[in-house]
């Protein structure tokens, strides 16, 4: 599995304290990193991203991040864990902010400019 979701999961990781490089691809190292966050999730770990999965990632996101709490983080999903939930991004600002135009310089210069 590969593609804009799977950027968008490896940066959801990142900004909940899992750093994760975001290459766009789901290999072996996305899914420790999913193993991770479920187990500090207190979640199933089996290193898939289920759309429930993924609403509770959102929320944890929503509510800023930062350390892993409990069993969710202490976060609500956002988005109904239905057919048509997705980790993906709600708007134009994010798709602008998530979109292809992302690499590892451009993660570089986030990072340089959060100091």
């Amino acid at each position: 599995m590969h593609g804009r979701d799977v950027r968008v999961l490896q940066d959801f990781l990142t900004k909940v304290g899992i750093r994760t490089s975001v290459d766009g691809q789901y290999g072996p190292g996305t899914t420790t990193r999913v193993r991770r966050w479920e187990r500090k999730s207190s979640l199933k770990v089996d290193g898939r991203m289920t759309r429930k999965d993924a609403a509770i990632l959102r929320g944890q996101v929503a509510d800023g991040g930062g350390a892993l709490q409990g069993n969710n983080g202490g976060a609500q999903p956002v988005a109904p864990a239905g057919e048509d939930a997705t980790l993906g991004p709600d708007g134009p600002r994010d798709r602008a902010r998530l979109g292809a135009a992302r690499g590892p310089a451009g993660d570089r210069r986030r990072e340089r400019d959060r100091r």
